[in-house]
């Protein structure tokens, strides 16, 4: 007896019509009367009553069908079992974030839904030359370490436009666009330059020919977010993984001028472990999906 007599005569039992069982399993329908015939010679019993273009099961068939669907459901038990084996010893994944990015805990909640035993060890650094060796995934925004860095593979997730923040208090708030000739007289907070968005944002600044007028540097994001909310300078800002408080920051473009940051995941290994290649995979695949939806990405990938 094979199993897939099991999986045909369970199949039988349900549509009670070898024609629609045939279909439903895309195989023949004389391969189906043959595996059923086949089955009750070596049972030694009818398993159906034929009525009309029905076939029914008879005493023989309803015992044997409990016996069928214990077998398959132990099988299907089975399968998911040695499955969360598998996942159980897979490596955990290191992860280096140059910087904060508020779609980042949306990818890591939607892979441990994906993958709950594959364990995330997820580290923040401002700049890269802190990673430790154990990294094998950077997420950054970093062309430049592309290059430099001994990255064996990188993928762009996104491309996101940055904008200058300003409070809604400000004069300013209300214009459609901010011309570098008014930004000049205004005073700007910047990350640190050890901060890989600090470090680009001042490279931006650079190519535009404009030295802003930095009156405060800092490490943290959520800090920068606050003083700008009291008015007490202009920020750049990425807006969409770096979300600032709406009720009281406003973003503006720059006059006649388009600024996009990506973001990458790299990859320091020729050869990733499984949980690796997983995760890198996956990264690539979730911003791409959010590519199709209007309200996650407004800027060209």
């Amino acid at each position: 007896m094979e199993l897939y007599q099991l999986v045909y005569f369970k199949k039988i039992a349900e549509s009670e019509n070898i024609t629609k069982a045939s279909a439903d399993l895309s195989i023949s329908q004389p391969s189906l009367s043959r595996s059923l015939k086949n089955l009750e010679s070596e049972l030694g019993v009818q398993l159906f009553n034929r009525e009309g273009k029905k076939l029914l099961l008879n005493e023989n068939g309803i015992v044997f069908l409990g016996y069928t669907d214990h077998i398959l459901d132990t099988l299907n038990e089975a399968r998911e079992k040695m499955k969360q084996q598998a996942s159980v010893y897979l490596p955990p994944v290191h992860i280096a974030m140059i910087h904060d990015n508020r779609l980042l805990p949306q990818l890591l909640a939607a892979f441990h839904q994906s993958y709950p035993h594959i364990h995330i060890n997820l580290y923040h650094f401002s700049s890269p030359h802190k990673i430790p060796a154990e990294c094998s995934l950077v997420l950054h925004a970093s062309e430049e370490m592309i290059d430099s860095s001994p990255f064996r593979k990188s993928a762009k997730l996104l491309s996101e436009e940055c904008m200058i923040g300003l409070s809604r208090e400000h004069p300013m708030a209300k214009q459609e666009t901010l011309s570098l000739q008014a930004l000049s007289k205004e005073s700007f907070i910047v990350l640190s330059q050890e901060n890989s968005f600090g470090e680009f944002s001042r490279g931006f600044f650079q190519i535009l020919g404009f030295k802003p007028k930095i009156i405060m540097e800092c490490d943290s994001q959520i800090m920068i977010d606050s003083l700008v909310a009291q008015n007490v300078g202009l920020a750049l800002f990425p807006s969409e993984t770096w979300e600032p408080s709406k009720d009281h920051i406003v973003l503006k473009r720059i006059e006649n001028h388009h600024l996009y940051q990506p973001l990458y995941v790299s990859c320091t290994s020729a050869m990733p472990d499984p949980s690796t290649q997983l995760f890198y995979d996956y990264a690539v695949a979730f911003f791409k999906a959010l590519e199709n939806r209007p309200d996650a990405l407004s800027c060209p990938i």
